[in-house]
């Protein structure tokens, strides 16, 4: 236990200290890392954060020129450098080439493809997902139509025979859009709002994957309906039985109040 805590102490540590190092703000990092400085296990990963961002400026030149594939492979040699806005900038920009590309794919025109991914053409890490993309295999082509219809049992299916299936933006662009659901789901479930979260979850019903998680936010949603009624009818009693007996409705606006 004590290990684990200091672990996250010390990713808590790390992560602050990248942010200052993005800020050019060093003396704050090394005084965020400095009780860490002699741990011999941390000592690595310590001097490749301060190594990476001595090359932040370089990173940040070569980025504005636009030169993506060196400052890819810039990222790679130094990993920390993936934390800063411009390589998640990058990444965007390829997202947008990459789904250009894949419109051109679908159309037939795979010249049109090759020229928008041209300049990734020797970033190591986008190679095997552009060879996907060019080489316009069946199953590729199945992925993108089961994106498109949300036909998630085709797309789990169809990403245990490739896990490059998931790198794909139009499934990631996806995955986001559920993630950022359920967060709506749940917020609208603690402020009592039980009819629009159960609305919302209908929509995310036919996905098999998460079958047990919506089971659940739908029993939270009755939940909440009851515990609203029992309050508006001044049944107390039954308020606390309910938050005795359901812990998670003590999130709630309404178990707040009570307690």
């Amino acid at each position: 236990y004590e290990h684990k805590m200091l672990e996250e102490k010390f990713d808590k540590a790390y992560s602050n200290a990248t942010k200052a190092l993005i800020n050019q703000n060093i003396s704050r990092a090394i005084e965020l890392l400095d009780l860490y400085k002699n741990i011999k296990s941390k000592q690595v990963q310590i001097r490749d954060l301060f190594t990476a961002f001595k090359n932040y400026s370089r990173f940040q030149g070569i980025f504005y020129e636009k030169k993506y594939a060196l400052a890819y492979a810039m990222s790679s040699k130094f990993q920390a450098l993936k934390q800063t806005a411009q390589y998640k900038k990058m990444e965007q920009i390829f997202k947008v080439a990459f789904s250009n590309a894949q419109r051109q794919v679908l159309q037939g025109n795979m010249s049109g493809a090759r020229a928008l991914l041209s300049e990734y053409s020797t970033v190591v890490s986008k190679k095997p997902i552009i060879k996907m993309i060019l080489t316009q295999n069946r199953e590729f082509l199945e992925f993108l139509k089961a994106v498109q219809k949300k036909d998630f049992e085709k797309i789990n299916e169809l990403i245990n025979t490739n896990e490059l299936f998931k790198e794909i933006p139009t499934y990631t662009s996806l995955i986001h859009e559920i993630e950022n659901k359920l967060i709506n789901i749940e917020s609208n479930i603690q402020c009592g709002k039980a009819a629009v979260a159960q609305e919302e979850l209908s929509t995310l019903e036919d996905i098999v994957h998460l079958k047990d998680k919506i089971e659940g936010l739908y029993t939270d949603c009755l939940n909440v309906e009851r515990l609203y009624e029992a309050y508006d009818n001044d049944d107390f009693k039954f308020c606390y039985k309910l938050l005795d007996s359901h812990k998670s409705l003590n999130n709630t606006e309404l178990g707040i109040l009570l307690e």
